[in-house]
Parts: structure tokens; sequence; C-alpha cells
């Protein structure tokens, strides 16, 4: 048996008697009514995640320089401000 160059993507067999057929692709098993996908609730709250991210925008790196420089300096970053911060972050929900 030769095996030639490859046509539509499968490679040409010569068999013994050197009649040429293409190479067939392997038959796929058909889904049975038992196969079935789940996706944890972890995995969904982590695409939401992903997707909120994806349409957020640019990120501004005037504003996230300033607040390092704030939380640096002590004006923000104090524990009354992580409890707002949460507590919006929470309403949201």
């Amino acid at each position: 048996m030769q095996i030639n160059s490859l046509k539509n993507g499968l490679p040409q067999v010569n068999r013994p008697d050197g009649e040429a057929r293409p190479a067939q692709k392997p038959e796929r098993a058909a889904p049975t009514a038992g196969d079935r996908v789940s996706i944890s609730e972890e995995a969904r709250f982590l695409q939401e995640l992903r997707d909120a991210a994806n349409g957020m925008g640019e990120v501004r790196e005037d504003v996230i320089q300033q607040a390092r420089e704030d939380i640096e300096a002590g004006r923000i970053g104090n524990e009354e401000d992580m409890r707002r911060a949460i507590d919006a972050l929470l309403m949201e929900f």
C-alpha cells in the first residue's frame, strides 16, 4: 500500500491491487439520548464575570495611578473606605 499527498484533507491511498481511492473519515458515533453537558454554577459565574469585564471598555491608567498615589498617601484605603466599597458592591447584586 502506498499513501500519496493529501487531497481534500484526506490522504490518497493506493491499495495493493493498484486501485486508488481516497481514505475515508472514521464514522462518528451518534449521540445517545443520555449524552449531556452540565456547567457548574461556578463556571457560569466566571463566564458572567468575563462577559462583564469585556464590556467595561478601556482601562484609565490615569485614574489607576491617582488611586495608587492616594492609597500610598493614606487618603483612601482605610477600613471605613473598604466597608463602603464592599457595601456598594453588594448593593449592585
